[in-house]
């Protein structure tokens, strides 16, 4: 599983954010998924929307996801998925 501390920070930033702090021209107006989606190119990260329109993108040769909801309060919700490599018992104990 991924340690939670290796992925990059994506909190909000202070002082009028993204835009002023990086010199981007986002204004407050631009929906919560472009400003998602400029935030993991200023990190250097690719994204892609998926068959569910999540944003789908790498972090360490990890596949993450991202849900972005628009609304009064525009909220971003990163997961990811992972699997147990061979061998692995088929013990479920």
């Amino acid at each position: 599983m991924t340690d939670p501390t290796a992925l990059p920070n994506l909190s909000p930033q202070p002082s009028g954010g993204l835009s002023q702090q990086n010199g981007a021209d986002l204004p407050e107006a631009t929906p919560a998924r472009d400003r998602f989606v400029a935030a993991l190119r200023e990190l250097g990260l690719d994204s892609s929307v998926d068959g569910d329109g999540d944003l789908e993108f790498k972090v360490d040769d990890q596949t993450l996801f991202a849900r972005v909801a628009e609304g009064d309060n525009p909220i971003g919700r990163v997961f990811g998925q992972w699997q147990l490599g061979d061998p692995v018992s088929n013990d479920p104990l």
